[in-house]
């Protein structure tokens, strides 16, 4: 087998085998790219490379894509990567080509950007890649070490209770303006970040994220302003299907269950409904999400849940010991419980920043780029 770089002629090939592989889980999901295949990379960087494993015949057998951009750990800029979209054919022998193969690859990555450290998103529900990947580390074959740094949840809202509070009667929402981009990045950098990635403290680092976005214009940025004028949180809701589409493909368990208590108290107008199989969800992500307080929070989650459509649910991460992002009493909320993981090379030193601590602020990572 050979594992090589896929070039951007081979988008319909990559969508075609991409959306092959279902995401395991109570849901089930089929994900599908729309336009290119990477388009989705994009949006966050220029710089990006997908690898893709190939058989003696030349049909794919794995594919797994490395972005990298300007990143912030622990107060210190570098170049940091994410790895994602991780698919394999359920073989031994492809799993052994890749296992074989990709370190070395990730290593040049690595060194060609002076990139010390990559990063990459597991769901818990993904129990094959969490046996090959993440559970042997003792084994002899080189392959990357995967090491937890936060674990969060993927909080989907699906429902409002009639108790829930309202907007707080001193809160401003409007929309951002160019005039505002300092006072916003000053509001991100108020306090100490762990991990920021893309890094977007300088004004135009922060602009060209915000109008590569598809649709994304300054303007949908919404800031949220105190009765004194200052700045208390930012958010915009951003619709993914241009980019790609999350089908469900089997309701089991957990997801079967809320999807026919949603069902249920639907003729309420407490809850929005699940699409039936093979339907598309609507959903819209919380992006640039940051608040001061909870009761902020609680305020933006009335604003957002009036100003979406009645078939939409929202979507936004909670990393754990964040209370500020916490999911309220007064919602009904569904959990997906991620890690965001680092990997290191075998005989890289285990670098601080990864030590067991108590961390009450997010990271400033988009759920979007998982």
């Amino acid at each position: 087998m050979i594992l090589r770089k896929a070039r951007e002629d081979e988008s319909e090939r990559l969508k075609a085998y991409f959306s092959q592989h279902q995401f395991p889980g109570p849901l089930s999901l089929q994900i599908q790219r729309k336009g290119s295949f990477f388009d989705k990379y994009k949006l966050y960087s220029s710089d990006y490379v997908t690898y893709i494993l190939e058989d003696a015949q030349g049909e794919l057998q794995g594919m797994a894509s490395l972005i990298f951009a300007p990143g912030l750990i622990d107060q210190q800029p570098q170049t940091l990567g994410f790895a994602t979209d991780l698919r394999i054919t359920n073989s031994r022998r492809a799993i052994l080509s890749w296992a074989n193969h990709f370190l070395p690859l990730l290593e040049q990555e690595r060194k060609e950007r002076d990139c010390r450290y990559v990063f990459s998103s597991v769901a818990y529900s993904q129990k094959l890649a969490l046996n090959a990947f993440l559970r042997p580390q003792g084994l002899r074959r080189a392959l990357p070490r995967y090491y937890l740094y936060r674990r969060f949840d993927v909080v989907g809202l699906h429902g409002r209770f009639p108790w829930a509070p309202k907007v707080l009667p001193g809160l401003k929402f409007r929309n951002a303006h160019a005039s505002d981009i300092d006072k916003i990045l000053a509001f991100y950098a108020s306090d100490p970040h762990s991990l920021w990635f893309p890094h977007i403290a300088k004004p135009k680092n922060f602009l060209d994220q915000i109008h590569s976005w598809l649709g994304h214009q300054l303007s949908h940025l919404q800031v949220v302003e105190d009765y004194r004028g200052e700045l208390q949180a930012t958010y915009a809701l951003w619709n993914s299907s241009p980019i790609e589409e999350f089908c469900p493909q089997e309701y089991s368990g957990s997801a079967l269950t809320l999807k026919e208590s949603l069902r249920f108290f639907a003729w309420s107008g407490l809850t929005r409904t699940l699409p039936n199989v093979s339907c598309p969800l609507k959903f819209r992500y919380f992006t640039h999400l940051r608040v001061s307080h909870p009761d902020v929070f609680e305020s933006i989650l009335a604003r957002a849940w009036q100003s979406t459509s009645s078939q939409e649910f929202l979507l936004y991460p909670h990393y754990h010991g964040n209370l500020s992002l916490a999911p309220p009493k007064s919602y009904l909320y569904s959990r997906w419980k991620w890690g965001l993981f680092c990997l290191l090379a075998p005989n890289d030193p285990y670098p601080n920043f990864l030590q067991q601590k108590f961390e009450s602020e997010a990271p400033l990572w988009e759920l979007a780029f998982m």
